[in-house]
């Protein structure tokens, strides 16, 4: 396995994952348990950036497409102003 050691990681948490329930003792603001999750793993999280938490605009995929890629955008750009390598975004599974 490669180490992803000195690769940094953008937590791209979002507004599905983190509200309206968020993760108990968690901040909405700033959330800390992706980035936990990349440094277990090696990699080097970055502390905060300002899209963090924003709507990736899924929801507007279809209606209004320009809109939606308008924001992923503004979110990547956001990761690599503040010096990532790659975004890291939780998954959900449903049975």
């Amino acid at each position: 396995m490669k180490s992803l050691e000195g690769i940094k990681f953008a937590g791209y948490v979002g507004c599905q994952t983190n509200r309206p329930f968020g993760i108990t003792g968690a901040s909405f603001e700033n959330p800390k348990y992706l980035d936990k999750l990349v440094e277990m793993v090696g990699g080097e999280a970055l502390d905060k950036y300002d899209q963090k938490v924003t709507c990736c605009g899924g929801a507007l995929a279809f209606s209004e497409p320009e809109k939606s890629q308008d924001q992923i955008k503004k979110i990547v750009e956001s990761a690599y102003d503040h010096g990532a390598d790659m975004v890291a975004t939780p998954a959900r599974f449903a049975k």
